[in-house]
């Protein structure tokens, strides 16, 4: 897992929050979090794809995460909220959408492991821009996700880069440096009103 940050891990009442990871190309299920009744627990901004079962949660809250590419449904006893689900989600929560994430290379996913290939980069494509880690820079692509500015809108997206249109993105690169980008010429903040101090005319260029 990658950004991942577990807390408050005690044996009494607990809460932890998994944030950030990216949870992919596993044999049995992305994530199970049946735990005590008393646990509270937060998924946030996590990539959960291209695995032999989706996973189970109880008690938990998942908020602007992609679950897709799996062979059953995610058994959840809680609430989904500004998520990429694939086959939709009709409990608790709010935001939802079923659609292809657009990832560079998400693998594709077989129910016989043989033909099972693993995705390699699940960055989000962007039109606008998305980080290449290979050549450590962005790039642009043809296709524009519908991930990118699809979270919680009262999350601000305070570590995305410029270029962000003012709500985190979706999965583990939501609200990270490698953020995809949503427009070349509007900046980071909260819903999208700030810009670099010294644009003055808001043209992308300083």
């Amino acid at each position: 897992f990658s950004y991942c940050l577990p807390y408050h891990n005690i044996a009494e009442v607990m809460k932890w929050l998994l944030s950030n990871c990216l949870i992919t190309d596993n044999e049995f299920n992305g994530i199970d979090a049946f735990l005590y009744s008393q646990v509270t627990q937060l998924i946030n901004n996590c990539t959960i794809a291209n695995n032999a079962q989706g996973g189970g949660f109880a008690n938990t809250t998942l908020k602007n995460c992609i679950l897709r590419q799996f062979q059953r449904d995610v058994t959840i006893v809680s609430e989904i909220s500004y998520c990429n689900i694939e086959g939709g989600w009709n409990g608790r929560g709010e935001g939802n959408i079923d659609a292809d994430p657009l990832f560079v290379d998400g693998g594709v996913w077989h129910s016989d492991p043989a033909l099972r290939v693993s995705g390699t980069d699940y960055h989000l494509k962007s039109t606008a821009g998305r980080w290449d880690p290979a050549q450590g820079f962005y790039v642009q692509d043809t296709e524009h996700s519908p991930c990118i500015d699809a979270g919680d809108p009262d999350d601000v997206p305070f570590f995305e880069p410029y270029g962000s249109g003012g709500r985190v993105n979706l999965g583990a690169y939501g609200n990270t440096h490698e953020a995809s980008l949503s427009s070349q010429c509007y900046g980071k903040g909260y819903r999208g009103s700030g810009m670099m101090f010294s644009d003055i005319n808001k043209d992308c260029l300083v």
